[in-house]
C-alpha cells in the first residue's frame, strides 16, 4: 500500500520519465533540493515495475536510473 496518492505518484514519475516515451529507460538528473526521493523511487517502481537506483552527480544533483517499463517484467 502506498503512502502517496495516484496524482502524487504520477507527477513524480512525469518529472523523471521521457515525455515522448514514458516506457523508455529512465536516466534523469534531478536536484536534491526539489525532489522527494522516496516518492520518486515509489513512482518509478509503480509505473515501470523496475528497480530504481540513484547515482551521484555534481554538487546538488542526483541521477535517477531505471530500466523503464519496456525493459522490465511488465513490458512487451
Amino acid at each position: 500500500m502506498s503512502n502517496y496518492t495516484h496524482e502524487e505518484l504520477s507527477k513524480a514519475f512525469d518529472s523523471v520519465c521521457d515525455p515522448e516515451d514514458w516506457k523508455a529507460p529512465i536516466r534523469a538528473s534531478v536536484k536534491y533540493t526539489t525532489h522527494d526521493f522516496d516518492l520518486v523511487k515509489e513512482a518509478v517502481e509503480y509505473f515501470t515495475a523496475t528497480t530504481v537506483s540513484f547515482e551521484t552527480g555534481v554538487s546538488d544533483e542526483l541521477w535517477v536510473v531505471a530500466d523503464g517499463y519496456r525493459m522490465g517484467p511488465a513490458g512487451p
